[in-house]
C-alpha cells in the first residue's frame, strides 16, 4: 500500500472514530434524560421504560463494540429523543406547582441523571481515550456522594422520619438550581441531535 493510500485510509478511520465518540456522547445525555424522567415520576408506563432502555443500550453496545450509527439507524434514534424530550417538556410543565415529594423526586431524578451520565463517560473513555477514563474516575466519589445523600433523604421522608435543617436546605438548594436551569433541556436536545448526526457541538 502506498505511503499516501495508506495516510488516506488512516484519516478515514480517525473520522469514523470521531463519529462513534459523538455519537456515544449523544446517546449518553438522551439516556441520562431518560433516567432522569424515570426517577422523576411515572410519566412512563413499565412497559415503555423497558423498551426505551433496551433501544438505549442497543445502540450504545453496537457503537462501542462495532462502529457508527448508519443514517437509517440515527433516524431510528432520533425518534426515541423526539418521545424522550416530550416526556421531558412535560415534567418541565410540572415544576412551578410540584409538591414537596414531586419536588424530591424530580431532584433526585437529577441526581441519577448525573452519576449515570458520569458512569458512561468513563465506560466510553475505556473505549476512546483512556485520559477521560483517569480523570472521570478522581470525580465518581463527588457524584457517588451526591446520589448517596439525595437516596437517604428520599428513604427518610418514606418512612415519615424527620428531615434534618441541613438535609432540607441541600435538596431544596438542589432543586432551586434544577428550576432555574430548565431553559438548558432545549439546549442539550438540540446538542443530542447535533451529536448523533456526528456534528460538533455549537
Amino acid at each position: 500500500m502506498s505511503k499516501e493510500i495508506n495516510q488516506h485510509v488512516q484519516k478515514d478511520l480517525a473520522v469514523l472514530e470521531e463519529m462513534r465518540m459523538l455519537q456515544c456522547n449523544g446517546l449518553i445525555l438522551l439516556e441520562g434524560y431518560f433516567r432522569r424522567i424515570c426517577i422523576s415520576g411515572n410519566l412512563l408506563q413499565a412497559h415503555e421504560q423497558k423498551r426505551l432502555q433496551e433501544a438505549l443500550d442497543k445502540w450504545r453496545h453496537m457503537i462501542l463494540t462495532k462502529r457508527a450509527l448508519r443514517q437509517q439507524e440515527i433516524e431510528e434514534v432520533l425518534s426515541l429523543v423526539e418521545q424522550i424530550e416530550q416526556v421531558m417538556n412535560q415534567q418541565l410543565h410540572r415544576l412551578g406547582e410540584a409538591t414537596e415529594n414531586q419536588q424530591l423526586a424530580m431532584t433526585r431524578g437529577a441526581i441519577h441523571a448525573e452519576y449515570l451520565i458520569h458512569e458512561r463517560i468513563t465506560e466510553m473513555g475505556v473505549r476512546f481515550d483512556e485520559e477521560l477514563v483517569q480523570d472521570f474516575e478522581s470525580k465518581r466519589p463527588f457524584f457517588a456522594g451526591r446520589v448517596k445523600w439525595i437516596d437517604h433523604i428520599q428513604e427518610k421522608r418514606r418512612n415519615k422520619e424527620r428531615i434534618d435543617y441541613e438535609e432540607l436546605a441541600k435538596w431544596k438548594g438542589w432543586y432551586e438550581e434544577l428550576s432555574a436551569n430548565q431553559g438548558n433541556v432545549v439546549k442539550d436536545f438540540s446538542t443530542i441531535r447535533q451529536l448523533l448526526n456526528g456534528a460538533q457541538q455549537a
